[in-house]
């Protein structure tokens, strides 16, 4: 109920546009350091590096705070969060379910662990709901992240962070062309959450994705899942990586969503 209500008052909120790595910026990082790095085959050794990740998080509750807690005991070098702030991601939603401030003199807010080198925060559906801003504006503060996709690389691996949540709803049928003059989110029309074109643009002509040559291992992150034994898959970002990668390649997915 809780969820309805709050979509209904916050679907037709400002879409916030797309974000891109501004000039110079390759959206590409040594993992070792957290560093940028301009080369797609850039990436130094790492040794007992600790990745720590958590998807639909973003609940303000008590077992949320736990597992923060978690988190924070195996003492993580990056963080990140694979999507999906409750309700509906709106700035003060971000503020209390991520950010540890109060929403009221009643409650306390939970904060999500940061990395010794860094955080990312990943876009998921319900961002989208309330049109982003609460991601792109309270969470980018927090974690000083400029986009919602990013390549972390090593010598042997490289970890993607991409995004299915920005495309994720549709459109409203044609009579209701004013909530589309708005970049309102259709919440009843579903995609195949694809990546936009700048990201496939950038998998393809930075990252370097299907250069055969390079023979590291790839883990991918996503909000949306490809594939499930229990509810509807999402295969826009597969399809789109099917386009792209070697032929034979084979990586490791982790996604939330379900």
């Amino acid at each position: 109920k809780a969820w309805i209500n709050q979509s209904g008052l916050h679907f037709d909120d400002p879409l916030e546009d797309f974000p891109t790595y501004p000039g110079g910026r390759t959206g590409m990082f040594d993992l070792s350091t957290g560093e940028p790095i301009k080369n797609s085959s850039a990436g130094g050794p790492v040794f007992g590096f600790v990745i720590a990740a958590a998807s639909d998080w973003g609940s303000g509750t008590g077992e949320a705070g736990v597992l923060s807690s978690f988190m924070e005991a195996d003492k993580p070098a990056l963080t990140m969060h694979l999507g999906d702030i409750y309700w509906v991601g709106t700035p003060a939603q971000f503020d209390s379910n991520m950010l540890g401030i109060a929403p009221n003199k009643q409650q306390t807010g939970v904060k999500f662990p940061k990395g010794s080198l860094g955080t990312f925060f990943m876009n998921g559906n319900h961002e989208m709901i309330s049109g982003g801003t609460g991601l792109m504006k309270n969470g980018f503060g927090y974690t000083g992240q400029k986009t919602t996709y990013a390549s972390y690389q090593s010598d042997f691996w490289r970890f993607i962070a991409l995004d299915t949540g920005y495309l994720c709803y549709g459109s409203f049928p044609p009579f209701f062309s004013e909530f589309n003059a708005r970049g309102a989110r259709n919440l009843a029309n579903e995609t195949d959450a694809f990546q936009p074109d700048q990201v496939f643009e950038w998998l393809r002509d930075v990252v370097k994705i299907g250069d055969a040559s390079d023979t590291r291992g790839i883990v991918l992150f996503t909000h949306h899942q490809p594939f499930s034994d229990w509810e509807a898959v999402y295969l826009g970002t597969a399809k789109q990586l099917q386009e792209l990668l070697p032929e034979g390649k084979q990586l490791i997915w982790f996604f939330g969503h379900e």
